[in-house]
């Protein structure tokens, strides 16, 4: 599956607004290239992430976008494999 493009839905817990912790995750939804699942994460290239912040529109995050997203298994709720 390595090289392949992947989407994954996953809860961000690391999320704070005005300085608090919520209650709840922040929804997120990142997609790119699929490089390797290791050490109970997954490594995705090239990411493209959406947050979806209750009350809020739906923007790009982080505003600069990182080479390489490192996200937990235990924080994904779906992948998607594309052809």
């Amino acid at each position: 599956m390595p090289g392949r493009y992947i989407s994954a839905h996953w809860e961000d817990i690391v999320y704070f607004q005005n300085g608090k912790i919520p209650k709840i995750p922040t929804k997120m939804y990142t997609e790119g290239v699929f490089v390797e699942f290791r050490n109970g994460v997954i490594v995705i290239d090239n990411p493209e992430t959406l947050l979806f912040a209750k009350g809020k529109k739906v923007k790009n995050h982080p505003e600069k976008q990182p080479r390489r997203y490192h996200i937990p298994i235990q924080l994904i709720t779906q992948v998607t494999q594309y052809a």
